[in-house]
Protein backbone atom coordinates (compact mmCIF):
# COMPACT_ATOMS: atom_id res chain seq x y z
CA UNK A 1 0.00 0.00 0.00
CA UNK A 2 1.20 3.42 -1.08
CA UNK A 3 2.27 5.93 1.87
CA UNK A 4 -0.97 7.81 0.51
CA UNK A 5 -3.04 4.87 1.54
CA UNK A 6 -1.30 4.21 4.95
CA UNK A 7 -2.52 8.09 5.26
CA UNK A 8 -6.15 7.82 4.62
CA UNK A 9 -6.09 4.64 6.87
CA UNK A 10 -4.97 6.38 9.69
CA UNK A 11 -7.03 9.11 8.82
CA UNK A 12 -10.36 6.58 8.81
CA UNK A 13 -9.07 5.00 12.29
CA UNK A 14 -8.63 8.53 13.74
CA UNK A 15 -12.23 9.49 13.31
CA UNK A 16 -14.31 6.30 13.56
CA UNK A 17 -12.13 4.32 16.32
CA UNK A 18 -10.26 7.30 18.49
CA UNK A 19 -12.41 10.08 18.25
CA UNK A 20 -15.26 8.48 19.76
CA UNK A 21 -12.93 6.24 22.13
CA UNK A 22 -11.58 9.90 23.83
CA UNK A 23 -14.88 11.11 23.60
CA UNK A 24 -16.09 7.83 25.82
CA UNK A 25 -12.75 8.31 27.98
CA UNK A 26 -13.49 12.05 28.82
CA UNK A 27 -16.57 11.42 29.81
CA UNK A 28 -16.48 8.64 31.57
CA UNK A 29 -13.30 10.04 33.97
CA UNK A 30 -15.36 13.00 34.50
CA UNK A 31 -14.70 15.49 32.23
CA UNK A 32 -17.85 16.73 31.07
CA UNK A 33 -20.45 18.69 33.71
CA UNK A 34 -23.66 17.55 33.50
CA UNK A 35 -25.50 20.26 36.53
CA UNK A 36 -28.18 21.71 35.13
CA UNK A 37 -25.88 24.65 35.70
CA UNK A 38 -22.93 23.92 33.98
CA UNK A 39 -21.86 25.59 31.52
CA UNK A 40 -23.02 24.02 28.27
CA UNK A 41 -20.57 22.63 25.57
CA UNK A 42 -19.64 23.65 23.00
CA UNK A 43 -22.28 23.61 20.08
CA UNK A 44 -24.28 22.18 22.47
CA UNK A 45 -26.83 24.65 22.56
CA UNK A 46 -27.28 24.93 19.11
CA UNK A 47 -27.44 21.28 18.51
CA UNK A 48 -30.30 21.69 21.47
CA UNK A 49 -32.00 24.52 19.41
CA UNK A 50 -32.26 22.53 15.95
CA UNK A 51 -33.34 19.31 17.56
CA UNK A 52 -35.77 21.61 20.04
CA UNK A 53 -36.97 23.21 16.96
CA UNK A 54 -37.44 19.86 14.85
CA UNK A 55 -39.05 18.16 17.30
CA UNK A 56 -41.55 21.11 19.36
CA UNK A 57 -42.52 22.59 16.04
CA UNK A 58 -46.23 21.79 16.10
CA UNK A 59 -46.10 21.89 19.98
CA UNK A 60 -47.17 25.51 20.61
CA UNK A 61 -50.63 24.16 19.21
CA UNK A 62 -51.15 22.07 22.09
CA UNK A 63 -52.91 22.70 25.62
CA UNK A 64 -51.23 22.24 28.93
CA UNK A 65 -53.63 19.91 30.84
CA UNK A 66 -52.50 20.91 34.01
CA UNK A 67 -53.29 24.37 35.08
CA UNK A 68 -50.36 26.52 36.43
CA UNK A 69 -51.49 26.26 40.52
CA UNK A 70 -49.05 26.22 43.07
CA UNK A 71 -49.34 22.12 44.02
CA UNK A 72 -48.62 21.39 40.01
CA UNK A 73 -45.52 23.46 40.18
CA UNK A 74 -44.65 21.78 43.67
CA UNK A 75 -45.59 18.01 42.12
CA UNK A 76 -43.01 19.29 39.35
CA UNK A 77 -40.37 20.32 41.55
CA UNK A 78 -40.49 16.78 43.33
CA UNK A 79 -40.28 14.87 40.15
CA UNK A 80 -37.31 16.66 39.46
CA UNK A 81 -35.58 16.09 43.10
CA UNK A 82 -36.63 12.58 43.02
CA UNK A 83 -35.93 11.84 39.35
CA UNK A 84 -33.39 14.11 37.85
CA UNK A 85 -31.49 16.21 40.33
CA UNK A 86 -29.27 12.81 40.92
CA UNK A 87 -27.62 13.40 37.90
CA UNK A 88 -28.12 17.28 37.43
CA UNK A 89 -27.87 18.54 40.76
CA UNK A 90 -29.36 21.52 42.75
CA UNK A 91 -28.80 24.93 42.31
CA UNK A 92 -25.87 25.78 44.54
CA UNK A 93 -24.50 22.15 44.81
CA UNK A 94 -22.36 20.18 42.58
Amino acid sequence: MSRAGWFVVGVVLGIVVFAPLGAHLLAKLGGIAMAATAKPLPFEETLERTASHTNLKDAGKLNNPLPMEENNLLAGAQVYLEDCAVCHGLPGQA
